[in-house]
């Protein structure tokens, strides 16, 4: 009986092992994926972001600066 109860345990605490090392996998990858993406998004909101602004700088009179507002106030 104890080792039947033994590999019963044995056999459990693999199949949990096994299932979290899988979960695991999937996760990194997804969060990979994720990662991927985000990077993306980034890159293109700063291509849309410098697109605008050149195109802000073109509306300028010459010679004007645009206005500066101070990052401590």
């Amino acid at each position: 009986m104890a080792v039947s109860n033994f590999l019963m345990t044995a056999a459990a605490i693999a199949a949990v092992a096994t299932l979290m090392s899988k979960d695991i996998r999937k996760t990194t990858t997804t969060l990979r994926q994720n990662v991927k993406q985000i990077r993306v998004w980034m890159e293109e909101a700063g291509a849309e972001a410098s697109k605008i602004g050149e195109e802000a700088a073109k509306k300028l009179p010459e010679g004007k600066k645009p206005p500066f507002k101070d990052p401590s106030a």
